[in-house]
């Protein structure tokens, strides 16, 4: 079935006119094939927005386990690309996004530092660049190691002082 039969006669004559300009008579196939694909793909100013609010997440460090605090921060970042309408759009074209704006908004700042380090390692490269849910897994590993380890060696830092 051709796609242009999919289309109202009177939006088609719309989009003709004002969206492709084109002569009625001059239409083809593939025409209507590049007209749909193209509304599937985001202008570079929607992705910019998302940017923009994505800026604002901080991880949530109320909740006691790892698992909670990362998935917390996962369930945020898909809304908000579910509430535009972008999910599959970033999730197949720039997963590496994701990443970022996950550990843009990871907390406290020494666990960010510890996990910026560890992805510098050419090893977790790989990750960083195209698998969020690989990421996800990994990073709720680092924070319960983190969470484990990190308050003795805050406390072992500071010397105790015998007067």
């Amino acid at each position: 079935m051709p796609v242009s039969a999919c289309v109202e006669m009177w939006t088609k004559e719309q989009v003709i006119r004002f969206e492709m300009e084109k002569d009625p008579m001059e239409v083809t196939e593939e025409d209507w094939i590049n007209f749909f694909w193209a509304a599937g793909e985001p202008d570079a100013e929607h992705l910019w927005d998302i940017d923009q609010e994505m800026r604002g997440l901080r991880m949530d460090t109320t909740p006691l386990d790892a698992g909670s605090k990362v998935a917390r921060l996962r369930s945020q970042i898909y809304k908000k690309l579910h509430q535009h309408g972008l999910q599959e759009y970033v999730e197949q074209a720039d997963p590496k996004r994701i990443v970022k704006w996950m550990i843009d908004a990871l907390e406290p700042p020494p666990f960010k530092r510890k996990i910026l380090e560890n992805l510098t390692m050419e090893i977790r490269r790989e990750m960083k660049r195209n698998h969020p849910v690989i990421f996800c897994k990994w990073c709720q590993g680092m924070l319960q190691s983190f969470m484990r380890w990190e308050p003795y060696t805050m406390k072992s830092t500071t010397s105790p002082r015998y007067d």
